[in-house]
């Protein structure tokens, strides 16, 4: 009676706070456990180490990852529209006469006042005559210039109308240095763009104009002198 209730009562403590045991309670023995660990711990330092890359590559492969998020950042950017240059101001420019356009392209450039301009062009009375010798073929016109006059200082200028102007200036003479000639043809009657000059040693100035087929019966060329 003593050993059954003592034995109760050292099981009446427990009872209230222990669950009752679903099952028998496998125990494994210390040392396979300690045996698993260390087969364990034997067959990962049996693994090869992870492959690792060489400085150049992982270098390369950091920038190339720094250039990967740049262009994707840069590709998602609003592009940037280009500038339209100003407008250019339409105006029409306003007729001017040569001497101003040369005093603005020149600023030393004084032209030429209409007094010096008379007094470097002589009178038609002192201008050499200019001589026309026409014949089926071709009109000839000859001049001797005065003295002191090169071929460089001499202008044949074909114009529109079947007009061929002659110019000679000695730009280094004060007075009676300008002289001017116009010849007027018909316009049927010659060939403008065949017109050749000729200057001879002697001073003597030869132009040539070839004449067309069928121009006989035509009006003679007109020369005159402009004042």
């Amino acid at each position: 009676m003593s050993s059954s209730s003592a034995a109760s009562s050292s099981r009446s403590p427990l009872s209230p706070s222990m669950p009752p045991s679903a099952g028998p309670i496998m125990r494994m023995p210390s040392g396979t456990l300690h045996a698993a660990a260390a087969s364990a711990v034997t067959a990962s330092a049996m693994l090869p180490p992870p492959p690792s890359l060489p400085p150049s590559l992982s270098s390369a492969a950091s920038s190339s990852g720094s250039i990967s998020r740049t262009w994707s950042h840069s590709s998602f950017a609003s592009p940037v529209p280009p500038q339209a240059p100003p407008p250019t101001p339409l105006y029409a420019p306003s007729p001017t006469s040569p001497g101003p356009l040369l005093a603005r392209a020149n600023p030393g450039f004084v032209p030429e006042s209409p007094i010096a301009h008379a007094r470097r062009t002589p009178s038609p009375a002192h201008t050499p005559a200019m001589r026309l010798l026409t014949t089926t073929g071709e009109h000839r016109l000859a001049v001797r210039l005065p003295e002191g006059l090169s071929p460089e200082m001499v202008t044949v200028c074909a114009k529109k109308g079947a007009r061929l102007s002659v110019v000679a200036d000695l730009w280094h003479r004060e007075s009676d240095s300008h002289y001017e000639w116009e010849v007027t043809f018909a316009p049927a009657d010659v060939d403008m763009m065949s017109v050749r000059a000729v200057f001879e040693s002697d001073g003597q100035l030869v132009i040539h104009v070839r004449r067309r087929p069928g121009a006989e019966g035509l009006p003679a060329p007109v020369i005159r002198t402009p004042l």
